[in-house]
């Protein structure tokens, strides 16, 4: 199946931002929404953005992928972080004057996970109806995890010595939500039920990050209850950062074909 892409203007926060929008023979009633981390191209690393917009295409769903501030074609900005919000929900506004009658996915990898986890709210705000947030390989850091050191050892193995001398445990194991990343994080189930959304997790393996990610899908209750209502739990055991092979690649995308559509 062809795919037809199409080169979009979004207006930002101090200005104009370029998109790319990729077409489809739609499936269901869902458009994604492909966000980058501060600094990054459309294209992203190892052009997995590309990548992920052509296939999704593919599968029968619509998507919007664009340059935020200072990365790509965009000029850069001096302004706060508030610039990078404000670029976000025109996007989303974008994508859905495109497609008005979707629900927006927002799909967010590696460090742009972070990101989205403390914007999530903004777009939320701005009237955005969304349907789904899927992480790609998200990048937490160890920190941002609390947890009795048993369990770091059972959980992460090798990593568990670093993450037990950096985190705060209280007498009898109880987690301490961590201001800033840890907080966002451990409310995250809740904030992405409140928008009657559903969360998805692809994590790879064999990395302190994936370790981190494995520790909220299966030591935080409000993770697991998430992902199991959302069947929204992936692991791919041996996949590199940019998904690049052939039996990586594949179980990926045929995974998040069926999730987005639900």
């Amino acid at each position: 199946m062809s795919v037809i892409e199409t080169p979009v203007t979004i207006v930002g926060a101090d200005g104009m931002r370029i998109g790319i929008a990729t077409n489809a023979t739609r499936i269901a009633d869902k458009a994604v929404l492909i966000v980058p981390a501060p600094g990054e191209t459309r294209t992203g690393p190892d052009r997995l953005y590309v990548r992920l917009a052509r296939e999704l295409a593919r599968a029968g769903l619509p998507s919007l992928r664009f340059d935020p501030a200072d990365g790509g074609d965009s000029r850069p900005t001096l302004r706060d972080g508030s610039a990078y919000r404000e670029d976000l929900i025109a996007a989303a506004r974008q994508l859905l004057r495109l497609h008005p009658d979707s629900f927006v996915a927002v799909l967010a990898v590696g460090r742009a996970a972070g990101v989205i986890v403390r914007e999530w709210q903004a777009l939320v705000d701005a009237g955005v109806p969304l349907s789904a947030l899927c992480l790609i390989d998200p990048s937490i850091t160890p920190q941002a995890v609390t947890a009795r050191p048993a369990w770091w050892r059972r959980m992460l193995g090798k990593h568990a010595q670093a993450v037990e001398r950096s985190e705060p445990v209280l007498d009898g194991g109880e987690r301490i939500d961590l201001p800033g990343e840890g907080q966002s994080w451990h409310a995250l189930p809740d904030a992405v039920r409140a928008a009657r959304a559903r969360m998805l997790v692809v994590a790879r393996g064999d990395d302190s990050s994936s370790d981190a990610v494995v520790a909220f899908a299966q030591g935080d209750r409000r993770w697991r209850k998430a992902l199991r209502k959302s069947r929204g739990w992936l692991q791919i055991h041996g996949a590199e950062p940019g998904f690049t092979q052939a039996e990586h690649w594949r179980p990926l995308i045929e995974w998040l074909a069926r999730r987005l559509a639900d």
